[in-house]
């Protein structure tokens, strides 16, 4: 469980880091003549800000369902005390 919080935490920096040495890697193949394989590490600089995108993505979708929640939860208090009484018996 400790992972996976310090994955959440520290993801935007992990994705930096991935891309960066990526990038690395597929100029230094380049360089020594392996264009081929600079394409593969191009393939995962592509697959890592996709990916960081849809979480960016998917974490703003969150908040704003979460706004949309807390207010139809303040504005039908007296529904959801009710539901919440019967569903304890």
């Amino acid at each position: 469980m400790c992972g996976i919080i310090w994955y959440v935490r520290y993801m935007k920096y992990l994705a930096y880091w991935i891309i960066y040495y990526n990038i690395r890697r597929a100029m230094g193949l380049f360089a020594s003549g392996i264009g081929v394989g600079s394409f593969g590490y191009l393939r995962r600089i592509f697959e890592c800000i996709i990916i960081t995108a849809s979480h960016k993505a998917i974490e703003e979708k969150i908040i704003k369902k979460k706004i949309l929640i807390e207010h139809i939860l303040i504005k039908n208090k007296d529904v959801i005390r009710v539901s919440s009484k019967i569903i304890s018996r």
